[in-house]
């Protein structure tokens, strides 16, 4: 299971909420010594929806998580699926180039395109897709602290 610490921004209906988080590559090998503050950038910070069974509160720190499984294929859909309809479409295009009149290489770089776009378009139907979005979701499992000034009182960060 994969965790992180959040900021509940906003409840959604249908039991969402949206979290902000801090990017985790935003301090990582940071050899500052805490001077740098880059994370206190906006575009340091990761805004994203998660389930919210508990019904925690706008300015909550929550806890949370995503199961390693859907992470891994979230993650094989996300870069993989692309990359093998490139591939496909390159061998078939180059197969199908001498039919057309066109050189080996042309009609392999050309379907090659296609296979790229169609396959991020294949991609693009999955996450709007309410099974992929509802399971590949990660879920708010706890409360770490209630909220005392509203959702601007606190703001996520590695910086100390």
């Amino acid at each position: 299971m994969v965790e992180q610490i959040a900021i509940l921004r906003e409840n959604l209906d249908g039991g969402l909420a949206v979290v902000v988080t801090d990017r985790k590559g935003a301090c990582s090998g940071c050899q500052s010594g805490g001077g740098c503050h880059s994370c206190l950038s906006a575009a340091a910070k990761l805004e994203s929806r998660a389930a919210n069974p508990i019904n925690a509160q706008a300015g909550d720190v929550v806890k949370i998580s995503l199961s390693v499984s859907y992470l891994i294929k979230g993650a094989l859909i996300l870069y993989l699926l692309p990359v093998a309809c490139l591939i496909a479409a390159a061998v078939i295009g180059g197969r199908m180039a001498e039919g057309l009149g066109w050189s080996e290489t042309t009609g392999a770089v050309l379907a090659a395109g296609v296979g790229l776009v169609a396959g991020e378009g294949f991609v693009m139907l999955l996450d709007r897709g309410r099974y992929v979005r509802r399971h590949m979701m990660p879920t708010i499992t706890s409360v770490l602290h209630r909220a005392s000034g509203g959702p601007e009182s606190k703001q996520p960060s590695c910086c100390r």
